[in-house]
């Protein structure tokens, strides 16, 4: 998420979400699943299927921070 558009829409940066997008996988991801990625986990909060054509996956995640 960009810093302008979290600014523009006066939303708290404490409850910004990180973009992933990966190709479109063969076993199913669902919002339960949680992403290691650099050593920070994430809890996964929205999953796109970009334009329903099954090549890319975009999945918004909150890092984990307890």
């Amino acid at each position: 998420t960009k810093g302008f558009t979290l600014i523009v829409n006066n939303t708290d940066f404490e409850k910004a979400y990180t973009n992933f997008t990966i190709r479109y996988p063969v076993t199913p991801i669902t919002r339960d699943m949680l992403i290691l990625f650099r050593g920070k986990t994430y809890e996964i909060q929205y999953l796109n299927n970009i334009n329903e054509a099954n090549i890319e996956l975009e999945i918004q995640a909150k890092e984990v921070t307890h």
